[in-house]
């Protein structure tokens, strides 16, 4: 029985540092986008199985880094649910998780030909440079991690089709603009341990809290905007139609809720309106 708790908590304690939900909607978003440009779900062949771990092993060697790159930050800001925070788990362990899942993730893109192995590589490359650098400066860090939200779908894309599918580019740019938004959150949520330990000029270092939380909100009713528009692509199915505005009430609630001392519940809610509305897109091509 200890043996099975032991590996209960370790799991959890891997799930943390490498946010494993975020991996899980990067599979989804992979998925849509081959499935939009199919017409349907394709079958889970070794090409498409390898293809949803890809943005997967990536995305959880990004994880990793950055826990360890900001370790001395998330304990100024209080992050006591982070691993390395709370020494469940040491440095070394998540350098080796981190050099693993980017090894995984490039390896198995590099089996599936140049294209999506050069996605892969630009993806893992962001990841790399937000983690040492990006997240750093005001917006650039916010959109790396907008835009690594977006490239899955046109990965899934691309790796069905070499020419991109409009209604994939549509629902990439509503996940660049989402994506950035809920970023922007964040640097607004961590700028005193990011100024402290880091010497961080995040956009609320620049332009102010307020003023971040602005664009945030913009950026939000920009995504909600064109949530509708790849239905005309699409089938016009209810239930599809009914998850992307219940996806878009959450974002309306997200940006009334965003308010400089109550910011983890907006974050949250950002991501699973991502994901409802992935999967309501998704409905929208098989039912």
């Amino acid at each position: 029985m200890d043996m099975v708790n032991r590996a209960v908590k370790m799991l959890d304690v891997l799930a943390r540092l490498t946010r494993i939900e975020h991996a899980l909607v990067l599979m989804v978003a992979v998925l849509a986008g081959e499935t939009i440009v199919l017409g349907r779900i394709p079958a889970p062949t070794e090409a498409i199985v390898i293809s949803l771990l890809v943005p997967a092993f990536i995305e959880i060697g990004s994880f990793a880094l950055n826990d360890i790159l900001d370790v001395k930050s998330d304990r100024a800001n209080a992050k006591k649910d982070r691993p390395l925070v709370n020494n469940e788990l040491s440095i070394g362990a998540a350098w080796a998780i981190t050099i693993v899942a980017y090894a995984a993730g490039l390896g198995l893109a590099y089996l599936m030909g140049v294209l999506p192995f050069s996605i892969a590589l630009i993806f893992a490359a962001l990841s790399v440079a937000y983690n040492y650098w990006l997240k750093d400066l005001p917006l650039a860090g916010n959109a790396a991690i907008g835009a690594s939200m977006a490239i899955p779908f046109v990965f899934g894309n691309l790796v069905i089709n070499g020419e991109a599918s409009q209604p994939v580019l549509i629902i990439a740019a509503i996940a660049l603009m989402a994506g950035t938004a809920r970023e922007i959150i964040k640097s607004v949520e961590d700028i005193s341990g990011d100024v402290e330990m880091r010497g961080s000029s995040t956009l609320p270092v620049v332009i102010g809290i307020n003023g971040s939380l602005l664009v945030g909100k913009i950026l939000v009713l920009a995504a909600i905007a064109l949530s509708f528009l790849p239905f005309p692509y699409l089938n016009m199915n209810p239930l599809a139609l009914a998850l992307v505005a219940a996806a878009d009430l959450m974002l309306v609630y997200v940006i009334v809720e965003m308010k400089e001392d109550a910011l983890e519940m907006p974050m949250k809610l950002a991501l699973i309106a991502f994901a409802v509305a992935t999967i309501g897109y998704l409905l929208a091509v098989i039912l």
